[in-house]
């Protein structure tokens, strides 16, 4: 079977989507979820209105304060190298109990089975 090329099967997929989203906005008729061409044409008009670009910089603007402010907030409460030596120090501490105090105890109570 001859494999097809990559743009066609992109578009069938983009279509595919279109018509399945046309015919569930038939089948349930609702406000909820209008048509491709009722957001197509919405799109359009608000974009030649000049409205959308405002609008999309806005929104850009205020995910992009948020993601800076997102990153502010999780370098200071997660400190990756303080989280790695706080880990570090843990798995020090872990392995100088089990080889320093458990397996010698555990040794000595399986003496008996020599």
């Amino acid at each position: 079977m001859r494999p097809y090329h990559p743009l066609l099967l992109r578009l069938v997929s983009a279509l595919s989507l279109l018509l399945a989203w046309q015919l569930a906005a038939w089948w349930w008729a609702s406000s909820l979820l209008p048509t491709p061409a009722a957001v197509i044409g919405l799109i359009l008009r608000d974009t030649l209105a000049g409205g959308l670009l405002h609008d999309l910089g806005a929104t850009l603007r205020r995910v992009g304060l948020a993601f800076v402010i997102a990153m502010l907030v999780g370098s200071v409460i997660f400190d990756v190298t303080g989280i790695l030596a706080y880990s570090l120090a843990f798995i020090l501490v872990m392995l100088a109990i089990e080889y320093g105090l458990l397996q010698p105890l555990e040794r000595a109570a399986n003496r008996w089975r020599r």
